[in-house]
């Protein structure tokens, strides 16, 4: 008895042409295409990549962890700035206090 082929569901479909989509926006796009991403009945899988494939796959997907990492940091700076601008700081030596003059308004007769 053959077995038939696998036959993704629309929502596995979608997924598989999305995820094909996002390894394009990634640059990854002359790597891993619409053709090497597949959805099974256990998965996905990405279809073979050469060894030279394989080695800019794993340094673009550093660079994108690397990425995350700063965007993180970031935020935390960002923070920690907005902490430090509420602390208020000491006076200069020279500084006199302004005078405020009351105008008097003109009497009416």
């Amino acid at each position: 008895m053959a077995r038939s082929p696998f036959t993704p569901s629309e929502s596995q479909a979608a997924l598989q042409r999305r995820l094909a989509l996002t390894f394009h926006d990634l640059g990854l796009g002359d790597i891993i295409n619409a053709a090497t991403v597949n959805a099974t009945a256990k998965g996905f899988v990405i279809g073979a990549l050469t060894d030279q494939q394989a080695s800019h796959l794993t340094n673009m997907l550093e660079d994108v962890a690397a990425a995350s990492d700063a965007n993180v940091v970031y935020v935390k700076s960002v923070r920690t700035l907005v902490s430090k601008i509420d602390v208020s700081h000491p006076l200069p030596f020279d500084f006199t206090p302004a005078r405020v003059l009351k105008k008097n308004k003109p009497v009416r007769s």
